[in-house]
């Protein structure tokens, strides 16, 4: 996980295996999601990056087979 200071606080960023892992999909589901750009991307050097507010934003609206949501107890 890599940490960027931004207005004094400390950002998350995630991978694609540890998002995944954070949300219970697979992560070929947030590549997926990365593709249709469902879920916003960042870029450090070569690698894909998932900022874990932008994540658990996106679970809290998504539905589907499995209530995202409810399984990461967000508001």
């Amino acid at each position: 996980m890599k940490e960027q200071k931004t207005n004094s606080v400390y950002t998350h960023f995630l991978n694609v295996e540890n998002a995944a892992m954070m949300i219970d999909v697979s992560p070929w589901t947030i590549r997926k999601w990365i593709k249709e750009r469902r879920i916003r991307i960042y870029r450090f050097g070569g690698a894909v990056r998932i900022r874990e507010s932008d994540l658990m934003a996106f679970a809290s609206v998504t539905t589907g087979k499995r209530d995202i949501a409810n399984r990461q107890n967000i508001p």
